[in-house]
């Protein structure tokens, strides 16, 4: 079965489009996790003709930058270095630079990852063009499959990581086994 998922369209400021998912947005559970749903525009195709389920968009795009706004101001725990030491993104810079005799162990919250790309995102001024487009996946062993590695690589982290995401699939395999 191959499903078409709805994405809102933005523009950055680099006039590059940008796809943000509008099906899966609202269901996540770590909402931190909707930097997972946005996507390059080379992705995604304008028209969905050969899908045999074309989901609902769940969300508008202002709704969907508000939120991003909300997890980009969001302080999500520290840096943590190997030693059990906790530093900022300043010292982060100096303990990577090429004069480090090793590669130090550097663990950084998921949560702190997601605000610090939402705040890459919104810093290239994304503004809706009030336009849809869709990513074709198919329905494959009990979940989507898609042939884009860096879509591909995002909702397989939702997939292993979000229990709201799964409860999704599990209704959207309901809602698509209809067609």
């Amino acid at each position: 079965m191959i499903v078409a998922i709805p994405f809102n369209i933005a523009m950055t400021s680099k006039r590059r489009l940008i796809g943000l998912d509008s099906y899966f947005w609202p269901f996540l559970a770590e909402r931190y996790r909707i930097v997972l749903l946005v996507q390059p525009i080379g992705a995604l195709k304008e028209e969905a003709n050969n899908a045999s389920c074309m989901l609902p968009s769940k969300v508008s795009i202002d709704e969907q930058l508000r939120e991003l706004e909300e997890i980009a101001r969001l302080r999500m725990g520290a840096i943590r270095v190997e030693g059990g030491l906790t530093t900022t993104i300043t010292t982060l810079v100096g303990l990577i630079a090429p004069m480090a005799p090793r590669e130090p162990q550097v663990r950084v919250p998921e949560g702190l990852q997601a605000s610090i790309l939402a705040k890459a995102l919104l810093s290239l001024k994304p503004r809706p063009l009030g336009k849809k487009y869709w990513l074709i996946a198919r329905w494959e062993k009990g979940r989507l499959a898609f042939e884009d590695p860096r879509v591909r690589r995002n909702y397989g982290l939702l997939l292993a990581r979000d229990r709201g995401y799964r409860e999704a699939l599990v209704r959207l395999r309901s809602r698509c086994s209809r067609y």
